[in-house]
């Protein structure tokens, strides 16, 4: 096989089967021109499909089918197709089919086809046997195995033979210019079969086992010069690049493709060799410049570019970063030691917090064990201290900063005869910590809720349903007494706005002295503008209103008294009697005992809602209802019943 250029100029000792099947692997794009003789037709290939084909007046599939159906055909490849739309739309097999079927039917028609005359005025299928020869004859021409000899003819009985001399015309010959194949004459009680073609299937299983050779072996070839070109192209940029970095990446790229184990030991070989040149060069670099360090007493300095070198190298190039690393590490410590016991003079048991950061920082110190000695001797001093500590912050309710004071002398020493202790107190401070986290969300939920005092108190109540045992209790219990005197401030001064404003919508009768009395101008009587139901939000039997009327102290009066039915009655009655309010009545103070199966005490009863006439009637003391208490002197005939 030969080809003048990578994907362009011509093909020679490649069936076009082959090359087809090969570029489909390979999803090559190019254009070829196919010529047999004087025949020429076109091939166009997108990405290894053949998507369109054309010769003579043919298109597409069948023109490709044609095409491929040539033999000894010359093959042009241009690197490029013009056409972009798959106008065949069929698998490249089954064009390669039937492209071998269309070649096999060439090479078995013959060259003419003349019709032959059958003799003796016979029909076709009587032929006489000695035009067996000539059927011999086409059945090798197929390249089919010999035919097994017919079996003997019996002849035919004199009864059975032709009694007419008649010809019988030649038949007309086949459509398509086909060669008429003569029939054999049947034997006595058979019928005529036609001559199996089998040599069609062999030449069809030979030709695709030749085409899939074909293309292994062109594929193994094009790979292989492909990968020697893929080496030779990085020999050539890597020899050309001057850093070395840039070198060992396009190797590295290369390695990324896979390329086979040859290439491949190659390429590492020179990878390793490049990277020792690069990390013996960084070595040296770092160490002349953390000398300098050293000598100038930064060993910080010198220790950061040693670790920065070990980022930099790989690891097996790491020994003497890491000798230089653990040098200069250790005389840091030594150097820090001598600080730290110069310091530590100076504190107190807060020294202890030098110690433990000497500690952390330098754990691989031949320093550690005396330092731990130092803070094994400062036990008793340190725990006196903490003890101090805590006792501050739990006075300002810092639960935070105890659980911190107890958590450090448990970390200095596991194992003091106070740990069991402070855990037990770490529990106790938990739980405390915990309750007043709690306690401060439940203060930003009832903010939250801005004037509603009410819906404020019950977010801490509900908090106390669930739990009722909280150190925070007490604290929870004062905050629900404060929202629960803010609502009921509320509610008053809401009622007190709603009666001015139905004083005010009754008329000039009544005169409001502030936001506690009001004066009756037909009586001369001073009422409170509240009555004990709307004051306290609850009714009252009539021995709670005798005592509510005698402890008050509205509006700076402590003469108040329960008015008598008559006042009642004119205080709800005439010219723009005073409002009632909605399904209330008020305790008078005429009261009778009666005998109802026991002695009880019947008390008057106004009712402002009735009729005027209805409004007077007697209730049972131990019933629930109101009082609108009353100052003045009782007025001539002013407890008698209406």
């Amino acid at each position: 096989m030969n080809v003048t250029s990578h994907i362009g100029g011509k093909l020679h000792g490649v069936g076009l089967d082959a090359f087809l099947q090969m570029a489909q692997m390979e999803s090559i794009t190019c254009t070829l021109t196919v010529t047999s003789g004087q025949t020429e037709g076109k091939l166009f290939l997108k990405e290894g499909v053949l998507i369109a084909a054309e010769t003579g007046s043919l298109r597409n599939a069948e023109a490709a089918t044609r095409i491929i159906s040539w033999e000894q055909s010359a093959i042009e490849i241009l690197d490029a197709c013009d056409k972009s739309v798959d106008e065949i739309r069929q698998p490249l097999m089954n064009l390669l089919m039937d492209g071998m079927r269309l070649r096999d039917e060439h090479k078995a028609a013959p060259p003419h086809a003349e019709p032959e005359a059958i003799g003796n005025g016979q029909p076709a299928a009587e032929a006489p046997a000695a035009e067996a020869p000539e059927e011999t004859e086409l059945t090798l021409e197929l390249a089919s195995p010999p035919s097994p000899a017919p079996p003997p003819r019996t002849p035919p009985s004199p009864e059975k033979a032709p009694t007419s001399e008649k010809q019988v015309p030649p038949p007309r010959p086949p459509e398509n210019n086909a060669r008429p194949i003569k029939k054999r004459p049947a034997a006595t009680g058979t019928t005529a079969k036609p001559p199996r073609k089998r040599g069609v299937k062999y030449l069809c299983f030979g030709a695709a086992l030749l085409v899939v050779c074909g293309v292994i072996g062109s594929w193994l070839w094009i790979s292989a010069k492909r990968e020697k070109a893929a080496y030779e192209t990085l020999g050539n940029r890597v020899d050309t690049t001057i850093a070395v970095d840039k070198k060992i990446a396009l190797m590295e790229n290369y390695l990324g493709t896979d390329p086979g184990p040859d290439y491949a030991q190659r390429i590492r070989q020179r990878i390793e060799t490049l990277e020792k040149s690069l990390a013996e060069e960084a070595v040296a670099a770092t160490r002349r410049a953390a000398d300098q360090m050293v000598a100038d007493g930064n060993l910080e300095g010198a220790l950061a570019a040693y670790e920065d070198l070990r980022k930099r190298i790989p690891a097996r190039f790491q020994a003497q970063a890491n000798a230089a690393i653990s040098s200069l590490r250790e005389k840091i410590a030594t150097r820090a030691f001598s600080a730290m016991e110069t310091a530590a003079l100076a504190l107190g048991p807060e020294r202890i917090n030098t110690y433990q950061d000497f500690l952390s920082r330098h754990p691989d110190s031949p320093h550690q064990n005396k330092v731990r000695d130092l803070i094994r001797e400062m036990h008793d001093e340190y725990y006196l201290y903490i003890k101090r500590r805590i006792a501050i912050n739990e006075a300002a309710e810092n639960w935070q900063a105890c659980l911190d004071l107890a958590a450090q002398f448990l970390a200095a020493y596991p194992d003091s005869d106070h740990t069991t202790a402070l855990r037990q107190y770490q529990a106790e401070c938990t739980e405390k910590h915990h309750a007043a986290l709690a306690f401060a969300q439940l203060l930003r939920e009832a903010e939250a809720l801005g004037n509603d005092y009410k819906a404020a108190a019950a977010v801490f109540q509900d908090y106390l349903k669930v739990y009722p045992k909280t150190p925070s209790r007490e604290d929870i219990q004062r905050e629900i007494v404060r929202l629960e005197s803010l609502a009921e401030h509320q509610r008053l001064t809401q009622t007190t706005d709603a009666e001015l404003i139905r004083i005010s919508a009754a008329g000039n009768r009544f005169t409001a002295n502030d936001r506690q009395t009001v004066t009756d101008q037909h009586t001369g009587l001073m009422w409170c503008l509240l009555d004990a139901q709307a004051v306290l939000d609850r009714c009252l039997t009539y021995e709670e209103a005798t005592t509510y009327v005698m402890n008050l102290d509205t509006g700076g009066h402590g003469d108040w008294r329960l008015p008598t039915p008559g006042e009642l009655l004119a205080l709800h009655r005439g010219p723009a009697p005073y409002p009632a309010a909605p399904e209330r009545w008020y305790w008078s103070s005429d009261t009778q005992k009666r005998y109802l199966d026991q002695w009880v005490i019947a008390v008057t009863v106004v009712i402002p809602n009735l009729p005027p006439e209805e409004m007077s009637s007697q209730k049972e003391s131990w019933r629930c209802g109101s009082v609108r208490p009353v100052r003045g002197p009782v007025k001539k005939n002013s407890s008698a019943r209406p």
